[in-house]
C-alpha cells in the first residue's frame, strides 16, 4: 500500500529560512511570521504543501543563479496568493518581506566593505545605491537631506585642562599617527572634526562618552562655524520612525485624495468622465507625485542604512585596535566616498549614548578648520558630575 505524504509545517519553515545564509535574517522574520500570525488561521499540512513546493523551486533557483533577494519576493507573494489570509495580513505580510530583505541586504553589503583588501576598490553594490540616491534624492531635493547646523550648539571636549582655543581643535595628522588615534570616519591620513550637535546648551555628557571620559578635568568649548557649509548630510534617523516617514507619504495622498473629491464633488458626470478627469488630475501632480515618492523611497533607505551602521562597538572591539580598525574601515571608505562627491559632513547619532541608554547627535566636519571654538565659552570641568550611566 503507498501512504500519501505528509507535509509537515515546521519542517517547511525550517527549510525556507535555511535556505539562503546570506538573507537568514530576513527569512526569519518571515518564518517567524508565519508560526505566529498565518499557520493558526490555516489547514497545516495545506499550508506545508504549498511551501513544500516552493521550497523545491527555491532549492533549484539557488543552485543554479545564487542566493538573489527577488526569490524570496517570489515565494512571499506566491504564497499570499495561495493562501486565504485577508487583506491586512496579506499586506502586513509583503510590508515585513520588503522592509526585511532591505535591512537585510544593507547589513550584508556593510560587511562586505569590512572585508575588502584593497581600501581603494569600493563594494560596488552599496556605492551604486549611493549614486542613486545623491543624483536623484539628495542633491535634487537638498532642503530634506542637508541639515544647518548654524542654529546649533557644537561642543567639542578634551581629556585634561586647557585654555588656548588651538588645544581644544583636532590634533595634526602627524600626532594622530604618533599616538595611534583611531576614529569612526576618518583614515589615518585624514583630519576630520568631531563634535556634539544638541539645541540649547552644550551636551556635556555626550562629549564625555565619545571620548570614554569617565572621571577627572575635562574641557570643552562651543564652536563656531568661520566659514559658510551647505552640505552636511543628515545621518541621524534616531529620532525618526519608519511610521514617521510612512506618514510624509500618506499625508500627501490624503490631501491628493481630498482635493480630488473636492473638484468632482458637484460635477454630473459618468463614470467615465470621472476617470478621465481624475487621470488629468493625476498628470497634473505627476512632478509633485514623482518628487514625494522619491523624497519617501530616500529616507526609507537612509533609515535603513543607519539602522544597520549605527551600531555601538562591542567592548572587544572598543578595546582591540585591530577589531575596532576592522569596524571603522567601512566607516573611512564611505566618508571618502562622500567627501569626494562634495558632502562636506555628516551628522549622525552617537552610539556611545545607545550604550548609556539616551540620546546624542554628532556631526563630523570633513574640513576640519571650518569650525573654531569661541575663546569665552572654554571651560574646565569635572568629569565625575556629568556621566549617568543609570537611567
Amino acid at each position: 500500500m503507498i501512504f500519501p505524504k505528509k507535509y509537515i509545517f515546521l519542517v517547511e519553515v525550517t527549510r525556507f529560512e535555511e535556505s539562503m545564509p546570506l538573507y537568514s535574517d530576513a527569512l526569519k522574520k518571515i518564518g517567524r511570521y508565519l508560526r505566529n500570525k498565518v499557520v493558526s488561521c490555516q489547514n497545516e499540512s495545506d499550508l506545508a504543501m504549498i511551501m513544500n513546493v516552493l521550497n523545491l523551486f527555491l532549492d533549484i533557483e539557488v543552485d543554479i543563479l545564487g542566493q538573489q533577494p527577488d526569490f524570496i519576493h517570489f515565494y512571499v507573494q506566491y504564497l499570499i496568493k495561495k493562501i486565504p489570509i485577508d487583506n491586512y495580513q496579506k499586506i502586513e505580510l509583503s510590508e515585513l518581506t520588503a522592509n526585511s530583505i532591505c535591512e537585510n541586504t544593507i547589513k550584508n553589503q556593510w560587511e562586505h566593505l569590512r572585508n575588502i583588501e584593497d581600501e581603494g576598490q569600493y563594494e560596488r553594490d552599496f556605492i551604486q545605491i549611493m549614486d542613486d540616491l545623491l543624483k536623484n534624492a539628495i542633491n535634487e531635493y537638498p532642503k530634506e537631506f542637508y541639515v544647518d547646523l548654524n542654529s546649533y550648539v557644537l561642543t567639542r571636549g578634551r581629556r585634561g585642562s586647557y585654555k588656548k582655543s588651538e588645544e581644544i581643535m583636532p590634533p595634526s595628522i602627524e600626532t594622530a599617527i604618533k599616538y595611534g588615534c583611531l576614529n569612526r570616519w576618518n583614515p589615518p591620513n585624514k583630519r576630520y572634526n568631531y563634535l556634539v550637535v544638541s539645541k540649547n546648551d552644550m551636551d556635556i555628557e555626550t562629549s564625555l562618552l565619545e571620548t570614554r571620559t569617565k572621571c577627572g578635568e575635562y574641557t570643552v568649548a562651543r564652536f563656531e562655524f568661520v566659514r559658510e557649509i551647505k552640505k552636511i548630510l543628515n545621518l541621524d534617523f534616531e529620532k525618526i520612525t519608519f511610521l514617521d516617514i510612512e506618514g510624509e507619504l500618506l499625508a500627501y495622498k490624503y490631501r491628493f485624495a481630498d482635493d480630488c473629491v473636492k473638484k468632482l464633488r458637484n460635477e454630473r458626470i459618468n463614470d467615465k468622465r470621472i476617470k478621465k478627469k481624475i487621470k488629468r488630475l493625476c498628470e497634473k501632480q505627476h512632478k509633485n507625485t514623482l518628487s514625494v515618492i522619491t523624497i519617501y523611497t530616500a529616507k526609507m533607505l537612509l533609515k535603513y542604512i543607519c539602522k544597520e551602521i549605527f551600531v555601538p562597538l562591542s567592548e572587544a572591539e572598543d578595546n582591540d585596535k585591530n577589531l575596532k580598525e576592522q569596524s571603522y574601515k567601512p566607516f573611512h571608505i564611505f566618508a571618502e566616498y562622500l567627501e569626494n562627491n562634495g558632502i562636506e559632513g555628516i551628522r549622525y547619532p552617537s552610539t556611545r549614548q545607545k550604550l548609556n541608554k539616551g540620546y546624542g547627535s554628532n556631526v563630523v566636519l570633513f574640513d576640519a578648520d571650518c569650525v573654531y571654538p569661541i575663546a569665552d565659552t572654554i571651560t574646565v570641568i569635572n568629569a565625575d558630575d556629568y556621566i549617568k550611566s543609570d537611567r
